[in-house]
């Protein structure tokens, strides 16, 4: 099974720079995506306290991962998660590049998204579902005020 067509034109992963995964995500391989970019910044921010200058938000257009097999969790709801089966360090080269958190929450904040949370493992759900949706418009938005931030992998 590929990714369904009715995706939004991009994906989101929130980590460090070339971050592996853990050992079950190259093992399995499994590699977690956001479908919402403010939920993948959340999994940015929890890394940024061990990894300041590597916190970052990888965007990936959702054309170039047609090949591979979505899975979805029990949290597919709450983080719009879209898992790939691939290894993370596989899909990097397939993303835009990726953006520091630092960049990421000025653009949010120029566009009166909020972005300025504390975020840890234990309060990412939380904070995802208090998350506002955004509209097709917002989500290419973004990314375009993305563009001159982006650095590849």
């Amino acid at each position: 099974m590929s990714l369904p067509r009715k995706l939004p034109a991009y994906i989101f992963r929130g980590t460090t720079i070339g971050h592996p995964g853990s050992h079950n995500a190259q093992t399995f391989p499994y590699t977690c995506t956001s479908l919402h970019p403010v939920k993948a910044l959340w999994f940015a921010l929890a890394c940024l306290q061990n990894a300041p200058n590597d916190a970052v938000v990888y965007v990936a257009r959702t054309e170039n991962l047609v090949t591979f097999s979505p899975i979805y969790n029990v949290l597919k709801k709450v983080e719009d998660e879209v898992g790939l089966t691939m290894k993370p360090l596989d899909f990097y080269p397939y993303c835009e590049g990726y953006i520091h958190v630092a960049d990421f929450q000025k653009i949010l904040q120029d566009m009166k998204i909020e972005a300025y949370n504390v975020a840890r493992i234990d309060n990412i759900s939380r904070l995802c579902r208090e998350t506002k949706d955004l509209t097709v418009k917002n989500v290419i938005t973004l990314v375009d005020e993305m563009q001159q931030y982006l650095k590849k992998s």
